[in-house]
């Protein structure tokens, strides 16, 4: 009994509340998210057009694969792996709009993918993001980096032309590296501020989870090496830390796993819950006509002089 005890007692305390890793909650998650609708107000506020999440960070941290793997998820099996880059490697250049298909229907959200955001100078412009957030881009038009030059004049826009969330995904053993840099910083609190000026909610994807905690899953939220690289990126990206979600992507599975997945929803779920808050605000303020045009005026020089 005391050797019982004591090995009980030894074992790290849990450092955020979570579902079980059963069958159960993967299902209930599965079907929060999967019969998630925006209300008839906000419906009629957006129309009937998709609701835009918006995903950004660093090329090779998981962006591609996070989208991928959410995919794989709903269909409950391995589909086509996304295509990873690395270094300076800018696999996603474009704007895409990737629509999720859950027993044959659309879902009506999709997730955007986006060039990389670079700490070296090679990742998309900051005039390039600001007009991505408001639906300056159209689907499969590439991104200009820091170092071309945008010349296009202050396009207004509204707030339903804005995403109702932008998810950073970050790699779980980059982070803190990532936060040295002082270039990225800079560069990202450009983003953050525009972000935060248009009241846009944000959470955090950590991907690469399985790295920190030596691919038992289980230990994800009592594994003190990943709590403190939850700490490094909310900091980064300026959020609470139960807005940071850690997850695994499929890249070498061959099957839909149950902890993978529920890792995968909970933080699908964490953006649907923010989006809707987001979504009723917009909608009732439209219904008393407080919804305004906004405009930005581009930067309109070289962004790596950012």
């Amino acid at each position: 009994m005391a050797k019982r005890l004591s090995k009980k007692f030894s074992m790290n305390p849990d450092w955020r509340g979570h579902p079980p890793f059963t069958e159960e909650t993967r299902h209930e998650l599965l079907q929060y998210v999967t019969s998630w609708r925006p209300s008839e107000l906000v419906q009629k506020t957006y129309g009937r057009k998709p609701i835009r999440f918006l995903i950004f960070g660093p090329s090779g941290h998981g962006k591609s694969s996070f989208i991928s793997s959410i995919k794989s998820c709903l269909d409950g099996e391995i589909g086509q792996g996304a295509v990873v880059g690395a270094g300076m490697a800018q696999v996603s250049r474009q704007y895409n709009e990737h629509p999720l298909i859950y027993k044959g229907e659309d879902l009506p959200f999709v997730l955007c993918d986006s060039r990389g955001l670079h700490e070296e100078g090679g990742g998309a412009a900051i005039d390039g993001i600001r007009m991505v957030i408001t639906g300056q881009f159209q689907q499969g038009e590439i991104m200009p980096t820091q170092r071309e030059m945008l010349i296009d004049p202050a396009m207004p826009f509204k707030a339903t032309d804005l995403p109702l969330g932008i998810i950073f995904v970050v790699d779980a053993t980059k982070s803190e590296n990532l936060r040295t840099k002082h270039s990225f910083a800079l560069y990202l609190e450009k983003i953050i501020d525009f972000l935060n000026d248009n009241e846009i909610p944000r959470c955090v994807v950590m991907t690469h989870t399985d790295a920190v905690v030596s691919s038992d899953l289980k230990t994800t939220f009592s594994n003190k090496s990943l709590e403190t690289a939850v700490d490094s990126s909310g900091k980064l990206f300026r959020v609470p830390k139960n807005n940071v979600y850690p997850v695994k992507c499929y890249t070498e599975e061959t099957g839909t796993k149950k902890k993978v997945d529920i890792l995968l929803l909970c933080a699908l779920k964490g953006v649907l819950i923010a989006a809707r808050h987001r979504a009723e605000f917009i909608a009732r303020s439209n219904t008393r006509s407080q919804i305004r045009d906004h405009g930005f005026q581009p930067l309109g020089g070289r962004a790596s002089d950012i």
